[in-house]
């Protein structure tokens, strides 16, 4: 699926968030309420370094929450896709606005 939007996933690997990670982040993006408990929880000094990253999509009706599409259907990963890309999207906006 991601070679479908030209990504190339051969090299990555997901890592568990850890102290070290979390202590040297500006900000945490999170995609849903799981990510938010958790990281919170473990890091509650960091709480305001978290950020749901599904908020940050510009103009949208789209719910700030951004489901995992793991084990769904071709529809659940392409959907999630769109939705991390349009938050993605806002964020550089948003930095890019902070930087002027």
């Amino acid at each position: 699926m991601a070679r479908r939007f030209e990504i190339e996933l051969d090299n990555h690997r997901s890592r568990y968030l850890t102290d070290e990670m979390a202590q040297s982040a500006t900000a945490i993006l999170v995609f849903d309420n799981s990510n938010v408990e958790a990281i919170a929880q473990r890091f509650p000094e960091l709480s305001n370094r978290i950020i749901r990253l599904g908020l940050l999509v510009p103009d949208s009706d789209m719910p700030w929450s951004i489901d995992d599409p793991y084990g769904g259907d071709e529809q659940s990963y392409e959907r999630a896709y769109r939705h991390i890309a349009a938050a993605v999207d806002g964020l550089y906006a948003l930095i890019a606005k902070e930087a002027w």
